[in-house]
Formats: C-alpha cells, sequence, structure tokens
C-alpha cells in the first residue's frame, strides 16, 4: 500500500490545516504546485536540522533559509517566497 504525501493530500484531510484559513491553505496548495522545489528544500532544511539533533526550529526560519538559496547561491532575486505559506509547511 502506497502512502500519500504531503503534496498528494488535499488541505482539508490534513490536520495541521485545522487552524489555518481556508482560503490561505488554497493559496497555498496553487503555490506549492507551482513552486515544488520550495517544499523539497523545506524537507532538506528540517532533515538536516534533525540529524543534527536539532528537533524544534521554526518553519519560519526555514523559509528564510530557502530565501537566502534563492536569493544567494542560486541568485534568483526574482523568485519570491511567500511568508503567508510557512504555516502551512508540516514539521518534517
Amino acid at each position: 500500500m502506497t502512502q500519500l504525501t504531503f503534496a498528494d493530500r488535499p488541505a482539508p484531510t490534513l490536520p495541521i490545516f485545522n487552524d489555518i484559513a481556508p482560503h490561505i491553505a488554497d493559496e497555498f496548495f496553487k503555490y506549492h504546485r507551482e513552486n515544488p522545489k520550495v517544499y523539497q528544500l523545506f524537507r532538506e532544511y528540517a532533515s538536516r536540522l534533525r540529524s543534527q539533533g536539532i528537533f524544534h526550529y521554526g518553519a519560519k526560519a526555514i523559509m528564510e533559509r530557502i530565501r537566502w538559496h534563492f536569493e544567494v547561491d542560486q541568485r534568483s532575486a526574482d523568485f519570491k517566497v511567500n511568508n503567508n505559506y510557512a504555516s502551512c509547511f508540516p514539521a518534517y
């Protein structure tokens, strides 16, 4: 049996979306479909934190690291990471 991943599930089926306004969740999933690399990086950075024994770290801080990645590492200053969606990324 294949388990659904975060990206495969509609917003209402995930407990993380219980306290998020429906319009934010809908906008987030649209953004996520158009920018899957952001979620991939979020998982990567969260996983790196866990591998270092860090289990409590803010999603917004990870989002800022993603912003750094695109603006400094990739020199893609025109790419935007929306702050409204930080709470939509599940803890990994």
